[in-house]
């Protein structure tokens, strides 16, 4: 069964079916076949799905051809809000097997989705709003490959911890607060998340960034823009 004939009802519920929280969504795949059985799409290198959505635009077998470049393409992600998964060495010594295994999933699951955006950022040109990692930082100084971007890119989140949370938006919000914004299961802590949301939006979203990446949209539209294309310093400066 071709994926365009595939219930959209059903892609839903199966890339929503995290672990624990929801069973495994049968998706027929083959007729007169089993169904397969599909899990959340974030324990996979696909947390993410920003890098896939580009290769679904430009690679030839996906059907869609899109043309590449910053005047064709662009792509805004928006995450759910990030932390780091910590671990004491004295808690990890005395941890069964199964424990310390879905811990290092956790890691694998924030490394891939790191990776992804580190791609995005070099093939954009365009840096991030925090260090991605102690090494590569912003990625600020990097130039996409081949000295062209193949798309305009801006990455909006927040961190959902409390030193970044007060440092960049203000909040002051008590540990226990953020260990209930950080669970999946825990609706008490809608509010709170609207209110980070937000706050984030105002601080990050910027529009002589977006003006800057769709400079054809907004002179369409009837706004102003310049003619800086998306990688060049000036460009960059404005986020």
């Amino acid at each position: 069964i071709w994926n365009r004939h595939l219930r959209i009802a059903d892609i839903v519920r199966a890339s929503t079916a995290a672990p624990h929280f929801f069973d495994p969504e049968p998706v027929r795949l083959v007729e007169d076949g089993p169904p397969g059985l599909f899990v959340d799409g974030g324990l996979t290198p696909h947390k993410n799905p920003a890098l896939q959505l580009l290769l679904l635009a430009a690679l030839d077998g996906h059907g869609l051809r899109w043309p590449i470049g910053p005047e064709n393409l662009m792509m805004i992600s928006v995450g759910t809000g990030e932390f780091r998964h910590r671990l004491d060495p004295l808690a990890g010594a005395g941890m069964p097997a199964i424990g310390l295994a879905v811990r290092a999933m956790s890691g694998l699951i924030a490394d891939t989705s790191t990776s992804t955006l580190a791609l995005l950022h070099w093939l954009s040109g365009t840096p991030a709003h925090w260090p991605l990692n102690g090494e590569i930082g912003t990625m600020a100084d990097d130039r996409p490959p081949y000295g062209r971007p193949l798309l305009a890119f801006e990455r909006y989140d927040a961190r959902l911890d409390a030193p970044w949370l007060e440092a960049e938006l203000g909040l002051v919000v008590p540990e226990a607060r953020l260990e209930q914004a950080r669970r999946l299961d825990e609706p008490a802590a809608a509010e709170l998340l609207h209110e980070i949301g937000r706050q984030a939006a105002e601080r990050f979203v910027r529009p002589e960034t977006l003006r800057a990446l769709m400079p054809d949209f907004v002179r369409s539209t009837g706004g102003e823009t310049d003619r800086r294309t998306p990688g060049t310093p000036a460009a960059r400066d404005a986020g």
